[in-house]
């Protein structure tokens, strides 16, 4: 049984926009379960479909893991994290892609790439070598960035520090060696 207290019902119920997708819209749920007082103006009847039972007892435990922490450390954790990632892959030679520490994500860093490494044989390293998966970057640095989250049970000293040691020992291989899949052309920006 999932019970929400009163204070966050009431917050749920003056809210005058729908949530989306509506398998996470408590009031679309409520409706649906016919509780009075929960249908919007000018509502029409809507199939509800329920969640995956394993999506809310992963979502409680999660919560669960959350209040035990509390947000704050959780963000002073990730922030730590993130701080001691960038840290330790500058040694290693790459450079975050947003230089601006007031702007940059805690959760997720971005890292140019040198020239000559392509952000898919290094992707195939790490996830062959150290069973570790990392993001390329979005758009146009879709093919000369790696992205990594330091989030979650990711934001720990000790898996932070084997990050950097086998993003580090990926890179010097891979320099020492010509990329397999081909260099991507590089972006020219007017």
């Amino acid at each position: 049984m999932y019970y929400i207290k009163h204070v966050s019902s009431q917050r749920v119920l003056r809210r005058s926009t729908a949530i989306l997708p509506d398998l996470l819209d408590m009031r679309r749920l409520a409706t649906a379960w016919v509780i009075p007082g929960t249908r919007l103006v000018g509502e029409e009847d809507r199939l509800f479909f329920s969640v995956p039972t394993s999506q809310i007892v992963g979502l409680r435990e999660s919560l669960h893991i959350l209040a035990k922490e509390t947000l704050e450390t959780r963000w002073s954790r990730t922030a730590k994290s993130a701080s001691q990632l960038i840290q330790g892959l500058r040694k290693a030679g790459l450079q975050p892609f947003v230089q601006n520490p007031k702007i940059r994500l805690d959760t997720t860093t971005l890292f140019n790439l040198p020239n000559k490494i392509s952000v898919n044989d290094l992707q195939d390293y790490l996830l062959n070598r150290h069973r570790v998966d990392v993001g390329d970057g979005y758009y146009r640095s879709s093919s000369r960035a790696l992205r990594i989250g330091t989030f979650g049970p990711n934001a720990t000293p000790v898996k932070v520090d084997f990050i950097i040691q086998v993003v580090s020992k990926a890179l010097d291989v891979l320099m020492a060696q010509p990329p397999t899949r081909g260099i991507p052309l590089q972006i020219r920006h007017n």
